[in-house]
């Protein structure tokens, strides 16, 4: 499931990162360091202005807009804030370990885990993907190792005000709840594991809280790492392991409902509250997506890095119509290139202001098939469900309706763009591709009509 504070892994891991960076400023500043900290906010050059309000001018638009009896909130004083580049954490780290009363420093644990929990997520990721070197370059990304070898300097010198348990991984195995249970894709285990770190037992949660410094006079942030590819592939990775939570869970709550436990009203609005949820996991890793091609021609290469990291060559297809070799289905199906590649499809087609009608080239979607048998007879049962469902989808939506579900608000924005953008590989959100999924999944684990019930539509 997504974890309990509704934070996705990579936010999870990007908070490691600020705190090692903020500890690191806030104390050498505290001992007198020298060495300039970061960048501040406010010498940036400032940006262009838009056509929005912003700042004094948009607060006064608020309150202009607001009901007289209500009073404003109080605003709360910013603290300066301050982008340290990655090369300077061993500079502090220095001058933290050789302060005349440095054996006095008591580091916190906070910090200790987040040190090693980053290092060994950066590391091991790096290892299980080294192979996937057909469309991504990862050996030249020096990015990527360069701050590897900071943090494991940043270590080295600390090492002897660090925690030695703060971060003992067979201990945290025993915490992690059930590793690698909630992933049924045969491959993708092996990947996804290294982030099930970020995935404590009811048991750990339930510990006492570790005691976190207090928060510093300044703000600190670490220099994006925007260019990186992996940190791309690694944030896709940590994205790709939260939807397939999601995704379990989901399914969880539509069996309950087959078995009577819970109302198909409930079930529903929670569906579509999750995969809200995935839209905003999504927006975390935007910009790196963004940079690496967009949302589907980066999804697609990820894809194929996974396969070649895993053995399989996605591109030998069995015959020439074939979207992809299926001895690829389940991480296909796993990474959601299912829905991805049909979606695509789809819009090239059927382009926004035309009324799509499916023909039914690929067959019709049998409620009384199963979901079994080869890879190829699954994708082949799957790909018309779809069809039939992105052709429906822009027909309701010309009607007024009072509540737009994120499956219309899904296919609707990815038709806007495409006629916007005019990609040859029109961008599909990837939270599109896992709402179409859940669909889908949904289609194959609970029946259309209740058994002598026909009035009770499921």
């Amino acid at each position: 499931m997504a974890s309990k504070s509704l934070q996705s892994i990579y936010q999870q891991y990007k908070h490691d990162t600020q705190i090692v960076a903020s500890w690191l400023a806030s104390t050498a500043k505290a001992f007198g360091c020298s060495h300039p900290v970061g960048e501040s906010s406010a010498g940036k050059t400032p940006t262009k202005p838009s056509g929005r309000l912003k700042g004094k001018e948009r607060k006064k638009a608020k309150a202009a807009q607001m009901p007289k009896d209500v009073l404003p909130e109080p605003s709360k004083p910013s603290r300066p804030k301050y982008t340290l580049a990655i090369k300077d954490f061993v500079p502090f780290a220095e001058h933290i370990a050789d302060a005349s009363n440095a054996a006095e420093i008591k580091v916190p644990e906070s910090f200790s885990v987040a040190l090693e929990r980053v290092i060994w997520v950066r590391k091991s990721f790096s290892e299980r993907l080294g192979d996937a070197g057909r469309p991504f370059n990862l050996a030249s990304d020096a990015c990527h190792s360069f701050f590897v070898n900071i943090l494991e300097k940043v270590r080295k010198t600390l090492q002897p005000l660090l925690s030695v348990d703060a971060f003992n991984l067979s201990n945290l195995k025993d915490a992690i709840t059930n590793v690698g249970a909630h992933k049924d894709k045969k491959g993708l285990s092996n990947l996804f594991e290294i982030l099930d770190v970020y995935e404590p037992s009811a048991a750990f949660e339930a510990a006492p809280d570790v005691v976190l410094p207090p928060p510093s006079a300044l703000e600190y942030t670490v220099e994006a790492e925007e260019n990186s590819q992996v940190e791309a592939l690694f944030a896709m990775t940590a994205l790709m392991d939260d939807l397939s939570r999601l995704r379990l869970e989901i399914a969880e709550l539509w069996t309950k409902y087959e078995a009577g436990q819970m109302d198909i009203a409930a079930v529903s609005v929670a569906t579509n509250t999750a995969i809200e949820l995935a839209r905003s996991f999504e927006d975390d890793i935007s910009p790196l997506v963004q940079k690496n091609g967009g949302s589907s021609v980066f999804h697609i290469k990820y894809f194929h890095a996974v396969c070649g990291a895993l053995g399989v060559d996605s591109e030998a297809k069995q015959r020439p119509t074939d979207d992809y070799n299926f001895a690829a289905y389940d991480i296909a199906d796993g990474l959601l290139i299912n829905t991805l590649i049909n979606i695509i499809a789809h819009v090239r087609v059927n382009p926004l202001g035309e009324i799509p009608n499916y023909n039914g080239l690929y067959g019709w979607y049998d409620e009384a098939s199963i979901h079994s048998g080869s890879a190829r007879q699954k994708y082949g049962r799957m790909k018309p469900a779809l069809l039939e469902l992105l052709s429906d989808l822009p027909l309701i939506s010309n009607h007024q309706n009072p509540v737009e579900d994120q499956l219309m608000n899904g296919m609707m924005t990815t038709l806007r763009m495409a006629q916007q953008e005019r990609k040859s590989t029109p961008d599909v959100p990837i939270w599109f591709s896992f709402a179409a999924q859940v669909y889908l999944d949904t289609l194959n684990t609970v029946k259309v009509f209740a058994q002598n019930s026909p009035s009770k539509v499921k």
